[in-house]
Parts: C-alpha cells; sequence; structure tokens
C-alpha cells in the first residue's frame, strides 16, 4: 500500500476535533505515525483562533483521487466542516493530501505546494520520515523544514501524546 501524508487542522475546539480526525481517519487508512501538534498562528485570517497542526503518515489502498475527493471530503463533512468560499474561515476540521507516495498529480495538487512555504508542514514530514525526497523536486524534506525554520510554531507535547494513544500508536 501507498504510504500518504495528511496535514490536519483546526482552530474550533481543535483538541477535540483533531483526536475525532484520527479516529475517523483509523477506521479508513493504516494510520502508521503522527507527527508532533504544533499550535500555529492562523495564515491570512483576522481575528481567528491559533490553529492546532499536525501530519498523519498513513498507508492508503485507496486511489489518490478516491481518497482527497472522497474519504478525506466525506470525514471532513461528517466531522462538521462546512465548505465555503472564504478560503480563510474557522475550521472545524481541514485534512489536506500532501504526498502519495512518490506521484506527482497536478490536478490534485499533489505534493501540496505548501510544503515548501509552510513552516509546519515541513517540519512535520520531516519528523515523521527525515530521508523523504519531495517527488519531483529532487528536494529533501528536512532541507525545506530548517530552511522555514520554526518560529511561530509551539509544539504541543503533551497533546501530541493523546493523539499518538488514540491511534493506537504508544
Amino acid at each position: 500500500m501507498p504510504t500518504c501524508f495528511l496535514s490536519l487542522g483546526s482552530n474550533v475546539r481543535p483538541r477535540e476535533n483533531l483526536i475525532r480526525a484520527v479516529r475517523a481517519l483509523g477506521s479508513r487508512l493504516l494510520v502508521t505515525a503522527i507527527s508532533t501538534v504544533y499550535l500555529t498562528e492562523p495564515i491570512g485570517m483576522k481575528n481567528a483562533a491559533a490553529f492546532y497542526n499536525c501530519v498523519v503518515k498513513a498507508e492508503s489502498d485507496h486511489d489518490p483521487y478516491s481518497l482527497k475527493t472522497s474519504i478525506l471530503r466525506d470525514l471532513e463533512g461528517s466531522l462538521g466542516r462546512v465548505r465555503s468560499t472564504d478560503r480563510y474561515s474557522d475550521r472545524v476540521i481541514d485534512i489536506d493530501l500532501l504526498l502519495y507516495g512518490q506521484m506527482i498529480i497536478d490536478e490534485l495538487k499533489v505534493p501540496d505546494p505548501d510544503i515548501f512555504v509552510r513552516p509546519y508542514l515541513a517540519s512535520c514530514i520531516c519528523e515523521l520520515d527525515g530521508s523523504l525526497i519531495i517527488p519531483g523536486s529532487g528536494v529533501r524534506i528536512c532541507s525545506i523544514a530548517k530552511e522555514l525554520g520554526s518560529a511561530g510554531m509551539k509544539p504541543l507535547l503533551g497533546f501530541t501524546k493523546a493523539m499518538n494513544r488514540e491511534a493506537g500508536l504508544s
């Protein structure tokens, strides 16, 4: 089964919603690791609560199209996400497909271009697979993480342990 990396984020009851998301993902995919959960400031949003963000490493027998457009979207909806035209609205849950094996799928934006600009994404993936080279770029994920740094990222270590327990990984 191909390995995929998924980002999870929430700024609406984030502790509750990230745990619910990990449970839901575990019912559809084989979750193999969860990165440190970070508290980060919202990007492009004014007067919004901070986000809890992490990355989940999983194995999937779903093709990348159905994983992104059906499985993940359905999970978001079942967890209370209502999509709007406002890209910068609060999120009950946001689950994005960042990487799917070594595939490059332009129409799905895989690899997700945000990996190159959002420190928490690069750092979380580096934590889970330090030797990973981003498909199509020839660049090691840890080089990206080092270049972006960790400004604005506060690790939530206690909550990270709870997430791993919830996923049966500790």
